[in-house]
This record gives structure tokens, sequence and C-alpha cells, in this order.
């Protein structure tokens, strides 16, 4: 188990990722497994980034979980209380990109993207977890 703690800051973003890519190279994923993590995550933490902390400076603690059969991240931040899977979007793929409502379009790639996706609230903190087999 491994675990990293980032200013929740667009700078911070690159960094982020390229610790998850790290820790998707130990799981063995190939290039697209990992990239696939990667996208995931980068939506999980940007809306941390923009959303969580309402322009005040925050943290954004993510550790990485490595078994025999999957990698799971646990993103924790301790911003307003936001459950992201609440509501699972139905998304209207065939809608006209002009014609569809803003938002809800991330946690829903979020979702295909990863074998599993949980949130619990651990007073003060908001955790998102994010699982993928490893094949």
């Amino acid at each position: 188990m491994r675990e990293k703690e980032f200013k929740a800051e667009m700078g911070e973003l690159q960094g982020a990722l390229r610790w998850v890519r790290e820790c998707c190279a130990e799981a063995g994923f190939g290039r697209k497994e990992s990239g696939d993590v990667e996208l995931a995550m980068e939506e999980v933490i940007t809306n941390i980034i923009r959303y969580a902390y309402s322009g005040k400076k925050g943290e954004i603690s993510v550790v990485c979980d490595l078994t025999a059969d999957q990698i799971e991240f646990i993103v924790k931040d301790r911003g307003a209380l936001f459950n992201p899977l609440v509501q699972k979007p139905s998304v209207d793929r065939s809608a006209e990109l002009e014609e569809r409502e803003v938002g809800g379009l991330g946690i829903f790639f979020v979702h295909q993207l990863m074998d599993s996706v949980h949130y619990e609230r651990e007073e003060p903190f908001n955790v998102l977890i994010l699982s993928k087999k490893i094949r």
C-alpha cells in the first residue's frame, strides 16, 4: 500500500497522474488499462481541485492498494460533503452536444473505465474508492 498527498491545485495534477501511472506500472497494466485508470483518476482529482474546497486551499490524499487481483485507489478530501455517485447520469449519447446538459459525463466515464466505484463519507472526509481488476 502506497499513499501520497497532493495540494488541491491544478499545478499538482500532472504529478498526481504521474504517481498513478507508476502504481499502474507496478500492477503490470498495459498501456490501455493504465490509460483508462489515469483518465478516471484525472476526472476525480480535477473535480476535487475545482469544486471541493470552494477556492480555498486543501489537500487530496490518494492511497494505492495493490493486491494479486486488483488495483484500488482511495481518494480522500476534506472538502464539502459531496457524493458524486448519488445520481448515476443517464447519458443520451445520441443528443447533439449543444443539447446536452452540462456535467455528469465525467462520472459516467469513470464508471465505464473502472470495474468498481464506491463513495463513503468518513467525517470529515469524502472518500472515493476506484478499483480495476488485473487481468
